[in-house]
């Protein structure tokens, strides 16, 4: 039995994914546990806070430790950290190999939190360059769907009702324009996320000897990480940003799952999605994915607010907030990874029915041109007075069916082209210069 639907046999390929939860689990944590370990002897022996040879033994004990996390388990129960378990075996490892006096310079001046955070920033670096090679390859996907559904005519919706002329490529467009504001926001984001957590006990670096920000700079350096003017073992805006990036952009793709599964159902058909199967119905085909994506998002949303107030994080640690980023932020990073490779899975298979959306346009005897017409007749009527007339000619559209254009074409001798303004394409505004705005973008 599993508890989370990451890491469950049967909810996992729904919901999960594997590739992220590879770089975040147990072992995955564990290795850049021992990779900081290992960049911290080298560091102290390369500045004088360690004997050369101690730091070339633990360097090399490092590069070939594999811990255990089923081992380490129930000591971290004990200390509310995994660190004081990772030590006390591989401390309990090097004097099994006789070098019991090797063992007492491992992890000198560091502190469980500068060992988790960068291990975890370790661990965010390479699930971000995924996250990014996700968000680029669903942005090239709707590019293209934007541009070749550019003039793909079809009502807009406001407030459930249909509203006006659009296009299915403005549609699209609006997420394009959400998915690359997400890109960019990640690669502002990602620098100061990915920074070096090295402070000490307190913050301080007091146990370095006056060595302590040169260590930092060369941690870093060995690490390939920046360094922070300070540490930020309890300033946490870079975690909460992080988790507020995750949530909108499972927004972002919640929103186009949202969308997808209305213009699929079945009263307006506009779009068809590659379906499950229903236990009970043969004809239907439900959108799993469309589903899936708004689920992944709302989920998300909650766990962020599960997550912000680890904001508060009391004087110089705090391990209530702490411990509830290791609860939230992997699922976060997890479910945010899916809903971008599902979001991309589900567009690619994409059915556009263009001509059912210019079918739906005509629905209620076409009003979708009502703001049209009234633009139009107000060129030679008060528009008051046009506005009313199609006002009234709309009531009549909607309880008899009959067209619009004509009623008004009966009710009025303006001089309306009533047949170049019964064309849809002719009333989608500025729709194309705004695709190719948010398509010079990409």
């Amino acid at each position: 039995m599993t508890v989370s639907v990451f890491d469950s046999d049967l909810l996992g390929g729904l919901l999960s994914d594997s590739e992220l939860v590879a770089l975040l689990d147990d072992h995955a944590r564990l290795s850049a546990m021992v990779r900081f370990e290992g960049a911290l002897a080298r560091v102290q022996s390369a500045v004088g806070v360690i004997p050369a040879s101690a730091g070339e033994t633990l360097s090399a004990f490092c590069e070939g430790y594999t811990p255990d996390p089923a081992t380490l388990g129930p000591q971290v129960a004990i200390d509310g950290t995994p660190v004081t378990a990772l030590l006390q075996d591989m401390r309990a490892r090097l004097i099994e190999a006789g070098h019991a006096e090797t063992a007492g310079f491992l992890h000198v001046g560091s502190t469980s939190q500068d060992v988790v955070d960068t291990a975890l920033v370790l661990q965010l670096r390479l699930a971000n360059d995924r996250l990014t090679d996700r968000l680029a390859a669903l942005i090239a996907l709707l590019a293209d769907l934007a541009a070749r559904h550019r003039r793909t005519v079809m009502a807009a919706r406001t407030r459930g009702q249909i509203a006006t002329p659009t296009t299915f490529g403005l549609r699209v467009a609006v997420w394009l324009d959400a998915a690359l504001r997400r890109r960019d926001a990640l690669a502002v984001l990602r620098p100061d996320l990915e920074s070096l957590q090295f402070g000490g006990a307190a913050g301080t670096l007091s146990a370095f000897q006056g060595r302590g920000m040169e260590t930092a700079a060369k941690m870093a350096a060995a690490l390939d990480l920046p360094q922070p003017a300070l540490s930020w073992q309890s300033q946490r805006d870079r975690i909460a940003g992080y988790a507020h990036w995750l949530t909108t952009t499972g927004g972002v793709t919640g929103k186009i799952g949202g969308e997808l599964a209305l213009l699929a159902q079945s009263e307006v058909g506009e779009v068809a999605l590659a379906g499950g199967a229903s236990s009970a119905m043969p004809h239907k085909a439900n959108p799993i994915a469309a589903e899936t994506l708004t689920a992944l998002s709302r989920f998300l949303a909650g766990q962020n607010a599960a997550l912000q107030p680890s904001l508060m994080q009391l004087s110089e640690r705090d391990g209530a907030g702490w411990t509830v980023e290791w609860m939230t932020l992997p699922a976060m990073v997890v479910a945010t990874g899916r809903s971008l490779s599902l979001a991309t899975e589900t567009l690619t298979t994409l059915d556009v029915r263009a001509g059912r959306m210019r079918q739906n346009l005509d629905i209620n005897g076409g009003t979708a041109l009502a703001e049209a017409a009234a633009t139009a007749l107000s060129n030679h009527l008060p528009r008051a007075e046009a506005k009313a007339l199609v006002a009234e000619a709309s009531k009549d559209a909607i309880q008899t069916g009959t067209p619009l254009m004509d009623l008004l074409r009966q009710r009025t001798g303006a001089p309306v082209d009533w047949d170049a303004l019964a064309n849809p394409l002719n009333h989608i505004g500025e729709a194309e210069a705004m695709i190719e705005a948010v398509l010079a973008r990409v």
